[in-house]
């Protein structure tokens, strides 16, 4: 009841006289100061002002909480990176490592029954080649190395197999280039140049060497009736890689047209 009267109560203007409720905080006829009104206006704005301080600070919690979160997402990211990249990396390497190891080397592919097969087969012909290598019936070894190596079989294994390639490439040439008088076209004495020096690279005994003798100077007969080359080229040309001694034969190649 004191509320409801106190509501409704009435003040007079000192000023003019008026009478107005005394919630106004000033009179309304000449604009003259109620302080009784002017301190519940007062009173009223600061309860107001309280309540906006009070849901500024909410929000600003909340938009600190979110901050954090985004910014720990941040941290957390930071810390995980060189982690990911490391995993990747170890992941990247045994996958290379799993794919290397099952292409450098066909037998890898093969069955353990395989690769006995493959041992049975090299101690059984291993040493009837051994037999006909100490003879020095050459001709029978490059026949049965080109057969084993049209079936597949892993003659490579053998130890005078180098030889035995040189052997079938210089017996080639001989049968079916020199003799035959084939006329061979610039790209073919260039390629005759490469295996001459890729024969030169290969490892031989002292008895192999002075057996193909003969038929590496017939190739290099054929090769210089395009190509002239000295000895100093030859063994500058062996200190080549296989990239280098492509351009360098060819640049060789063109020197020595007419």
């Amino acid at each position: 009841m004191n509320k409801n009267n106190s509501d409704k109560a009435k003040v007079c203007c000192k000023s003019c006289g008026a009478i107005f409720e005394n919630t106004l905080p000033m009179c309304p006829y000449c604009k003259s100061t109620n302080v009784v009104g002017s301190e519940i206006e007062y009173m009223n704005k600061l309860e107001n002002i309280k309540e906006n301080v009070e849901v500024l600070q909410d929000v600003h919690v909340e938009e600190g909480k979110k901050e954090l979160k985004k910014q720990s997402k941040k941290v957390a990211l930071i810390i995980m990176m060189p982690i990911i990249i490391i995993v990747c990396l170890f992941l990247l390497y045994n996958l290379f490592d799993f794919i290397s190891n099952n292409s450098y080397d066909s037998k890898n592919n093969k069955s353990e029954k395989e690769k006995i097969e493959e041992l049975l087969w090299e101690q059984e012909t291993f040493p009837k080649l051994n037999e006909l290598y100490e003879k020095e019936e050459y001709s029978e070894i490059v026949n049965l190395v080109r057969k084993y190596e049209e079936e597949g079989l892993p003659i490579e294994e053998w130890e005078h197999y180098e030889f035995a390639s040189v052997l079938e490439l210089l017996k080639y040439i001989d049968t079916d280039v020199y003799q035959k008088e084939i006329t061979l076209t610039k790209t073919d004495y260039e390629d005759l140049l490469w295996f001459y020096i890729d024969i030169e690279k290969t490892r031989l005994s002292q008895n192999e060497e002075d057996h193909i003798q003969p038929l590496k100077k017939e190739l290099l007969d054929i090769i210089n009736q395009k190509i002239k080359v000295t000895e100093d080229d030859i063994s500058y040309l062996k200190s080549l890689s296989f990239d280098e001694l492509d351009k360098e034969i060819r640049k060789m190649s063109e020197g020595s047209k007419k």
